[in-house]
């Protein structure tokens, strides 16, 4: 039995090996054979960039330095000042009214230097109130100096300086500059005018001397017509000169011309003759001013020290005598 079972296992196993082998043999001769597969490349490595040293830049650590504090300097308060327009050369008409306002004109002979005959012209071209002459331009002043001849004088007397104060009506401060009529020299050292313009900021104090005689002052006779030289003097008597300019019209600049020919003194110019007027008007192209300004009358006051009557005729710079207003230069007032 166990025999039996031994053969059987022997058998079986050979038919396992022959199955194996007829397997191989069949597979081989009548199998698909399979598709080449092709090999997968190997993936190339990219060349590895050479190793270059980091530039490296030096910075330089720089340690700000403190802005010092500047304290703000004050400012000096400059006051500006009032400039004069310049004069473009074009002279032009100020503008001028058909009529004074309300009927009622200024009283323009208030202002030194112009007469009824210069207040009758103003009118004619417009002109009746001081505010309208106050705020003439200096080609305005331009147009009215040539219309009318004036040859500056409406600088020189100051009329717009005037005519502001009396627009204003600043009584005080314009008889003030122009209550005495005394000159005030200019920036020049000369006298700003023939006519009345400023006096004196500090007038020389007067001693107080008993009063004499009142003197009427006399009118000049006209000349012969021969010209005759004023006697004159080497020098000042006593060394000391009078004050010509005292006398209206008499500046710095024409008180040394006068002493230069010899005229020192108030009696000197108190005694000429008319002649002798009409030497000195020939010889200083003084166009009749001694006349008219009334040298001659004030020196008679001055020479005598008859300030009272002086002042009483010539202290306010008016214009009139005998109840009428004369012309041009500053006389005599009321």
């Amino acid at each position: 039995m166990g025999h039996l079972t031994l053969e059987l296992i022997l058998w079986i196993l050979l038919a396992f090996l022959i199955g194996c082998i007829l397997g191989c043999l069949f597979r081989k001769l009548f199998g698909a054979e399979p598709e080449e597969v092709a090999p997968t490349p190997a993936p190339v490595k990219a060349p590895e960039p050479a190793a270059t040293a980091p530039a490296t830049t030096a910075v330089v650590k720089v340690e700000p330095k403190p802005i010092a504090k500047i304290e703000p300097k004050p400012i000096a308060k400059i006051e500006p000042k009032p400039v004069a327009l310049a004069s473009t050369g074009v002279a032009k008409r100020p503008k001028g009214l058909a009529g004074a306002r309300e009927g009622k004109a200024d009283e323009l002979q208030r202002i030194s230097g112009v007469g009824p005959k210069i207040d009758k012209t103003l009118h004619s071209l417009g002109f009746f109130h001081f505010d309208q002459i106050a705020n003439w331009t200096p080609d305005e002043v331009q147009w009215v100096d040539e219309h009318l001849r004036f040859k500056g004088r409406i600088e020189r007397e100051e009329w717009i300086p005037q005519a502001k104060l009396l627009a204003a009506g600043n009584e005080g401060e314009f008889n003030r500059l122009y209550g005495t009529g005394s000159v005030k020299a200019g920036k020049d050292g000369n006298a700003q005018s023939g006519e009345n313009t400023k006096k004196s900021e500090t007038p020389a104090p007067v001693k107080a001397k008993p009063a004499p005689k009142k003197t009427e002052p006399k009118k000049v006779a006209v000349a012969s017509g021969i010209a005759s030289a004023p006697k004159k003097l080497t020098g000042a008597r006593g060394g000391k000169a009078d004050d010509l300019q005292q006398i209206s019209g008499v500046g710095p600049k024409l008180e040394k011309t006068l002493h230069g020919l010899g005229f020192y003194h108030f009696d000197q110019i108190a005694d000429w003759t008319p002649d002798e007027v009409q030497w000195v008007d020939e010889n200083l192209t003084f166009k009749g001013r001694i006349e008219r300004e009334e040298w001659i009358p004030q020196c008679k006051l001055l020479a005598a020290n008859n300030m009272d009557e002086f002042a009483k005729l010539y202290g306010t710079g008016g214009l009139k005598s005998k109840g009428k207003t004369q012309s041009g230069s500053r006389t005599r007032k009321s």
